[in-house]
């Protein structure tokens, strides 16, 4: 559903899921933000037994309000490699909102051998304005490695991460 509503915490299928970002920071255009995604069952205790699915514990896509734009993320750490392996209860993302506005983020995890879907409405705020910057600051560098650094904007070959431009 494509609901405006801002929303930190969704259900499906008896399981409670909250969406946090690191010191309650609100999300802001171009600037890598850690969501936390907290999982939990029916009785309010931590759930640990994320299934794999793609290769992840889960996977989180979000859209600005005009769906021009689609980001799709992993949680950080270690990936799966058994099915057999199990995740949670807290899931981390490096956000990088690239649109202000409203932004609907859709979270996949699996249960059960089931699918599990739920959606956050979040407001991204506007790119914070810049002071001029002498031109050795110019460039790109990525938010989860920063001896990563480019003339031109690129991805990060560790991570695939978008680099974003330096401060």
């Amino acid at each position: 559903t494509r609901d405006p509503a801002v929303n930190t915490t969704a259900e499906s299928g008896g399981y409670r899921f909250r969406f946090a970002t690191e010191n309650n920071e609100p999300l802001q255009v171009g600037k890598a933000t850690l969501v936390q995604i907290n999982v939990a069952d029916a009785d309010a205790k931590d759930f640990r037994e994320l299934e794999p699915v793609m290769g992840a514990f889960a996977h989180m896509v979000g859209f600005p309000a005009d769906s021009a734009s689609v980001m799709h993320v992993h949680p950080m750490g270690k990936e799966p490699t058994l099915v057999t392996e199990r995740g949670g209860p807290e899931l981390s993302f490096h956000v990088v909102p690239e649109k202000a506005g409203f932004n609907k983020f859709f979270l996949q995890t699996q249960i059960g051998g089931e699918a599990v879907f739920v959606a956050f409405g979040q407001n991204v705020q506007p790119a914070a304005a810049k002071a001029a910057a002498p031109a050795a600051a110019s460039g790109y560098t990525c938010p989860m490695h920063p001896e990563i650094v480019s003339e031109r904007p690129a991805s990060c070959p560790k991570c695939g991460m978008k680099l974003v431009e330096k401060a």
